[in-house]
């Protein structure tokens, strides 16, 4: 799809009906490439006399492919991100090419920053007189739009956490069915938890990205009507968001650990009952292993008092080792 913003004659922008003839007319301060054909590119290369990457290109790492720059023209690509299928974020590259007071971006996602009018920022786009104005307007509202990915995070973290650590169970909640309760919810936490890192990796991928674009124009975008101390704020303000992303990984990293620690711990309790059932019930299943021998010389098999004896001697073993195992403090 091809979308051409042109001047509306009160100092704004306005989507052209007719892209082809307001590119022909050199009207055009934004061209838009959105999955675009190859007529399209080829409309748009020869007018502007570029050259428009292709999605491999694009998404390549390193910086020769990703940024280049000449006479009145510079190219850069970043990594953004767009919300997908359950709430889950895609990322793709996005090429800003600024030539003549022009903005030229190829792209095959849909970030919410050129929504126009979504975002304070990207409504400031209507208001821009140059493609310079409005790539400081789409990177304004890609910033906004990652920190609000990385408050939700940060949101979702704190209550992850208030939950594994301050636990409000239910009194009622008894026996199997509080166990089946807790280790429901460790599950579905630990699920979350994993959600969410994905999405800060995505976050943290594109401002990575986002910050060597900023620091790549900021050193050569004044001869494209670029400002180097906007462009260098504007940076700054990627790095800070990086780290909070950084920061919120590492968090997310802790409370996944803490959750697989609780469940190990929960299970541990478990099995150290089933050992406490074990070492009561070792003496008794001692004697009647003993008297369970087929040996003909067993004189207690011969009387009458030998099996209630044997039962009283079970017994009082039992409650011995159960009472010396309470006293160490087992059952607590």
């Amino acid at each position: 799809m091809l979308m051409v913003y042109t001047p509306d004659g009160n100092g704004g922008l306005v989507r052209s009906a007719t892209p082809d003839m307001a590119i022909a007319e050199r009207r055009a301060v934004w061209v838009d490439l959105l999955t675009a054909s190859l007529e399209e590119e080829a409309l748009v290369e020869r007018a502007f006399n570029v050259d428009a990457p292709t999605a491999i290109e694009r998404r390549a790492l390193e910086d020769s492919s990703r940024f280049w720059h000449g006479p009145g023209i510079v190219q850069a690509a970043a990594t953004l991100v767009t919300t997908g299928p359950g709430d889950s974020l895609t990322a793709d590259a996005v090429t800003f090419i600024l030539r003549d007071q022009m903005l030229i971006s190829v792209r095959d996602i849909s970030p919410r920053a050129f929504t126009i009018g979504q975002d304070r920022s990207s409504a400031r786009i209507f208001a821009a007189g140059n493609g310079a104005e409005v790539f400081y307007a789409l990177l304004e509202s890609i910033s906004e739009r990652s920190a609000d990915i990385l408050e939700i995070v940060d949101k979702e973290a704190e209550e992850i956490s208030n939950a594994l650590f301050t636990p409000r169970e239910s009194p009622k909640t008894k026996g199997k069915k509080r166990e089946r309760a807790i280790a429901h919810n460790r599950s579905q936490q630990i699920r979350r938890i994993g959600f969410l890192g994905a999405r800060t990796a995505k976050a943290a991928e594109s401002l990575n990205s986002l910050v060597r674009l900023a620091a790549y124009v900021e050193g050569c975008g004044a001869e494209c009507g670029l400002d180097p101390e906007r462009m260098r704020a504007q940076r700054k303000d990627f790095e800070q968001l990086d780290r909070y992303a950084d920061g919120l990984t590492e968090r997310l990293t802790f409370l996944l650990d803490a959750a697989f620690g609780l469940i190990a711990a929960e299970q541990n309790q478990s099995i150290r009952i089933m050992t406490v059932f074990s070492v009561v019930f070792a003496p008794p299943t001692l004697i009647a292993s003993i008297y369970g021998m087929n040996f003909r010389n067993m004189p207690e098999l011969g009387t009458f008092w030998g099996y209630p004896a044997s039962l009283g001697l079970m017994a009082a073993l039992a409650m011995a080792t159960g009472i010396w195992a309470w006293r160490r403090g087992w059952f607590r």
